[in-house]
């Protein structure tokens, strides 16, 4: 199981993706983090509340990438932004009509993060 309970994608003409499987508080302050973030700059920011802990990402054209997390790790908090935005613009889906191919994307991301983790593989040569 995956510590991220909710990713938010804000688009520039003010379309929202949403895949939450988490509600309440954690998602209001989500949302709240979108809408006070400077999406034309291109920065990285985490906060921590309630327990958790919301990373975002903006392109600096208007798309913002939010994840919350249940876990303090930014470096893969980071990485999944990193991801979701490369299928993003390499989709187009800015210009697309139906997102469900994107959400499905991001749904099966958070399910199986490791499918699209880049692993690190260590040879170890001995001389004797």
């Amino acid at each position: 199981m995956s510590s991220i309970v909710i990713v938010l994608v804000s688009e520039r003409n003010n379309r929202i993706t949403e895949i939450a499987e988490a509600q309440g508080k954690i998602l209001d302050t989500a949302n709240i983090i979108l809408k006070h973030g400077d999406s034309s700059v291109e920065q990285r920011k985490c906060y921590e509340q309630h327990g958790y802990y919301f990373c975002t990402l903006t392109d600096g054209q208007g798309t913002t990438f939010l994840c919350v997390s249940s876990m303090n790790n930014q470096q893969a908090n980071f990485g999944l932004l990193d991801r979701i935005r490369q299928e993003y613009e390499t989709k187009n889906y800015l210009k697309a009509e139906v997102l469900t191919p994107f959400e499905d994307f991001i749904e099966d991301l958070m399910d199986n993060p490791d499918r699209y983790t880049p692993r690190l593989v260590v040879i170890s040569v001995y001389q004797d």
